[in-house]
């Protein structure tokens, strides 16, 4: 599968993998299995849809749902980069 990011988004995201490894070995490479899994996730969704095998309400729900944990995840995010992590 190939994939494309927009150039500060690959900077974003290489960013992250190495954030993620200096705070414990292994844990970047973690991170991009994750990520390569959502990624294909979302593929075999969107073909699904356009296969009419599952319907656009349910992925509307879905993503509905995604959309409060992302924000979620992104605001941890920045408190982890500020050093003030809930678990110190």
């Amino acid at each position: 599968m190939n994939y494309y990011f927009h150039p500060a988004a690959e900077a974003e995201h290489l960013e992250t993998v190495g954030y993620y490894e200096s705070k414990r070995p292994g844990l970047g490479a973690s991170y991009l299995v994750e990520f390569v899994r959502a990624i294909l996730f979302i593929a075999i969704v969107a073909i699904s849809v356009l296969a009419d095998k599952l319907h656009p309400i349910i992925f509307a729900i879905y993503a509905g749902l995604r959309i409060p944990a992302y924000l979620v995840y992104v605001a941890d995010k920045s408190v982890a980069k500020k050093g003030t992590l809930r678990t110190q």
